[in-house]
């Protein structure tokens, strides 16, 4: 009964190991969508910057975006994999600038 309970450890640890070590070898790409009451919405990539844009609508027509809404867009980046991983308001701009990180493994 130790003994099996030991190989249960030793196997549950390994496992643990090998996930840490897969998860510390991904590399990431990082993107951030910018929404900012002064200048629009802008979306900046590896890849280069789209915007800023005032309306909404011609912002999500040039990143090919269906949809009127912030949250359309971000369904929009979420299906090319990038997946929101903090958000950001910058208390100090007067107009409010909210930065909205994303992620994606490359």
């Amino acid at each position: 009964m130790g003994m099996k309970t030991n190989l249960v450890r030793v196997v549950a640890l390994a496992s643990l190991v090998s996930l840490s070590g897969a998860s510390a070898q991904r590399a990431f790409e990082y993107a951030v969508l910018y929404v900012n009451k002064a200048t629009g919405y802008a979306w900046e990539t590896p890849r280069g910057v789209v915007g800023p844009d005032p309306s909404l609508r011609s912002f999500a027509t040039k990143l090919r975006c269906q949809g009127e809404t912030l949250g359309a867009i971000m369904n929009c980046v979420g299906r090319e994999g990038w997946e929101l991983s903090a958000s950001y308001v910058d208390p100090t701009q007067a107009r409010g600038v909210q930065a909205l990180l994303f992620k994606r493994a490359r």
